[in-house]
């Protein structure tokens, strides 16, 4: 058995390829991203494992308070779609364009050239939400997630969701419509991974670390969360080995 980090899948023949020797930042986000020469590792095995998470969030738009989310307008100024809109909005048309403007192409090219270069079993394991419990810990009032999705109506004294949050599991919920119907093609199996949201109030706490440094993407499997993602994991596993 066998690891390997690709955040893009970029599958390359080539292991002097300059995308997995040098650092490589997206001129999309301005995130780095780390890459492998997986495609050869894949070669030799019996049953290949892949997992492709939502694109990340552009680092400006970390820049204090609810962050600077103007690439969204812009995004759908390009579409000639209403300037005025709220930023749920706005970050929603974001990630609907992030999937099928960059995320699923790059997925395409992978799963052709993967096609061509092993005849192994192949599974693709989907991403799981962030959940609000974890998302809204240490976080201001004003940011705290009410709604789970949509943002609520600052004017009401309501409190608006997390942009972040929403931009990244808005994604999860259009890949885990797509791929079901894409992956077939290439002869890949898909697994939904993609567990409730668990209400803010439900009284879920401890999925941030002992550190206070929160980690919501990889769930301790001693909390309910973490363990309900590794019972689905395992359960559909052992169903698709039995079926095979």
């Amino acid at each position: 058995m066998s690891f390997s980090l690709s955040d893009t899948l970029y599958a390359v023949r080539d292991p002097q390829d300059e995308s997995i020797t040098q650092p490589l930042v997206d001129s999309k986000t301005g995130v780095r991203t780390h890459n492998s020469h997986w495609l050869a590792a894949s070669q030799k095995a019996h049953v290949v494992i892949l997992n492709k998470g939502p694109r990340p969030a552009p680092a400006w738009t970390f820049d204090g308070g609810s962050g600077n989310w103007s690439f969204a307008r812009d995004i759908l100024q390009e579409l000639n779609g209403p300037r005025e809109r709220s930023l749920s909005a706005n970050v929603i048309t974001a990630a609907l364009h992030a999937v099928y403007q960059v995320y699923l192409p790059e997925l395409i090219r992978s799963m052709n050239a993967l096609q061509q270069d092993t005849r192994s079993s192949k599974l693709f394991l989907g991403s799981w939400y962030q959940q609000a419990t974890c998302t809204n810990a240490g976080l201001s009032s004003v940011l705290r997630t009410t709604r789970l999705i949509w943002e609520s109506d600052v004017k009401k004294n309501q409190r608006q969701i997390d942009p972040w949050t929403l931009y990244y599991n808005t994604q999860i919920y259009i890949i885990d419509r797509v791929l079901p119907t894409i992956l077939p093609y290439f002869n890949v199996t898909f697994i939904p991974m993609t567990i409730p949201l668990v209400p803010d109030n439900h009284g879920l706490e401890g999925l941030e670390r002992m550190d206070r440094r929160k980690d919501c993407l990889r769930p301790n499997t001693s909390h309910p969360v973490g363990e309900a993602i590794q019972m689905a994991l395992m359960k559909s596993l052992l169903y698709l080995f039995q079926n095979q």
